[in-house]
């Protein structure tokens, strides 16, 4: 009889014991799931952000090189007058050359 009672009172053991351990992979299983979709989450963040750094990377190559080429258009617009100038100078002998401004 004795060995019955603490045949009895092992499996309501184990019966307690297998529902605790169920019911603790159950809160597992949600922890588990919630930190997969946060992680989901991050990445399409981090994927909105590249893209964002790019678009924004293009968007400074581009000023940049509109930057140099109003510098070298310019520069030949400089060069340009400094010849028109040369050549002004050369056909009037060198002597006038506070009129070419005026022009």
């Amino acid at each position: 009889m004795e060995s019955e009672k603490n045949q009895d009172q092992d499996q309501l053991d184990y019966k307690i014991l297998l529902a605790n351990a169920k019911q603790a992979l159950k809160v597992e299983y949600h922890k588990s799931a919630a930190l997969a979709s946060q992680l989901q989450a991050i990445k399409t963040q981090l994927e909105q952000v590249q893209a964002e750094n790019k678009t924004l990377r293009e968007s400074a190559y581009e000023d940049v090189i509109k930057h140099f080429e109003a510098r070298t258009q310019a520069a030949k617009a400089l060069a340009l007058k400094t010849e028109v100038r040369q050549k002004f100078l050369e056909a009037n002998g060198y002597k006038d050359d506070q009129s070419f401004d005026t022009l």
